[in-house]
């Protein structure tokens, strides 16, 4: 995941959302909005991590290795404890990014990070 971690922190930093600029509600889902911030980036790392694996992109990982690398990469960027809530789309988020294709990563040796859902566009508010 080391030559998709740039474009990968700018593509999920697109996930969040500064309070006061979208509506939020419970998402439909339990959970903290901390809880739910994981949840989202869970459900993307994992998915990243099989397409990467299944498209060879980087060989010498192991899908379990792609699976950390996204999440240490967005966990250090981005910091779920300053969520406070999640928009009206956060099921419908979740849903899609376990469905995104993985023709979306490209191809080696020009793999590329899949755009995310527009559902998850500013899905969690964070504070500032």
């Amino acid at each position: 995941m080391k030559q998709l971690v740039g474009g990968l922190v700018i593509g999920v930093a697109s996930l969040l959302a500064a309070v006061g600029c979208g509506s939020s509600d419970s998402g439909g889902s339990s959970g903290t909005p901390t809880e739910k911030c994981n949840a989202v980036f869970e459900k993307y790392c994992a998915r990243s991590a099989t397409c990467v694996t299944q498209l060879k992109c980087e060989p010498d990982m192991s899908e379990a290795q792609e699976h950390d690398a996204c999440l240490s990469a967005i966990s250090t960027a981005l910091d779920c404890t300053k969520a406070v809530s999640v928009s009206s789309s956060y099921d419908a988020c979740v849903g899609k990014l376990g469905a995104i294709a993985c023709s979306e990563y490209g191809a080696p040796p020009q793999c590329t990070v899949a755009e995310l859902p527009t559902e998850c566009q500013g899905v969690i508010l964070v504070s500032e």
